[in-house]
C-alpha cells in the first residue's frame, strides 16, 4: 500500500511537462501532461541476503544405536526468490572414528521466516550414506535455524537437526545435528 502511495504521489508531485510545439520554435505551443517515471523503490534487503551460501561445521550423527561425530559442508543454490524463497542444497558430511559414516545427500531447502535477527528454513534431501562400508539410499529431513551476526556482513551461525532414513532401515530413522558457520555471497 505504501508503495502504490508513494508511486502516485511522485507521479502528481513530479510530472514531466513536455512543450508540444509543432510550428516550431517560437510558434505558440501547447501543454502536454507526460507522467516522469517514477522511481520505485525496491524492498530494502539485508546486506548479507546473498543468492548462494556455503555453511560447515560439526555434525553428530546417531544411528543404528552409536553416535558418530565429524564434521559437514554444504551448498545452497536460491533459485526463487520472495517471503518462501527455494534454494537447491548439496551436503557432505564425514563422521569418525575412521570415517565409518559419510552421507551424500542433495535436494531443497525453503525458507520459512526470515528477519534480520533469525532465519528459519526447511530441508528435504535425498542420497546415499555409508555405514562402516554398507551404502544404502537415505533420505534427511531437517530443520535450520540461522542467526545472523551483525558485525560480519554475510556471516550466521547455523544450527540444524534433523532425521535421516535409509532403505536398509525401513522404519528406523538416525538423528543428525549439525552445528557451523554459513557464509552468504552473490547478487540477488
Amino acid at each position: 500500500m505504501r508503495r502504490m502511495l508513494f508511486v502516485a504521489v511522485l507521479a502528481v508531485i513530479m510530472p514531466g511537462l513536455a512543450w508540444a510545439s509543432p510550428g516550431g520554435q517560437g510558434a505558440a505551443g501547447t501543454l502536454a501532461w507526460t507522467p516522469a517515471a517514477a522511481p520505485v523503490a525496491a524492498p530494502a534487503a539485508a546486506a548479507d541476503d546473498g543468492a548462494s551460501a556455503v555453511s560447515g561445521g560439526f555434525s553428530l550423527f546417531h544411528y543404528y544405536g552409536s553416535s558418530r561425530a565429524g564434521f559437514y559442508g554444504a551448498f545452497a543454490q536460491r533459485v526463487t526468490t520472495g517471503d518462501h524463497a527455494v534454494s537447491i542444497v548439496g551436503d557432505v558430511s564425514l563422521h569418525f572414528p575412521g570415517i565409518t559414516v559419510s552421507t551424500f545427500l542433495g535436494g531443497a531447502q525453503v525458507a520459512i521466516y526470515r528477519t534480520d535477527q533469525l532465519r528459519l528454513s526447511g530441508r528435504a534431501l535425498a542420497g546415499f550414506t555409508n555405514w562402516d562400508g554398507s551404502n544404502n539410499f537415505a533420505m534427511q529431513f531437517t530443520g535450520v535455524v540461522e542467526l545472523p551476526v551483525k558485525k560480519l556482513s554475510g556471516m550466521s551461525i547455523e544450527l540444524e537437526g534433523g532425521v535421516v532414513t535409509d532403505k536398509e532401515s525401513k522404519i528406523s530413522a538416525g538423528l543428525v545435528i549439525q552445528a557451523g558457520v554459513l557464509k552468504r555471497f552473490g547478487g540477488r
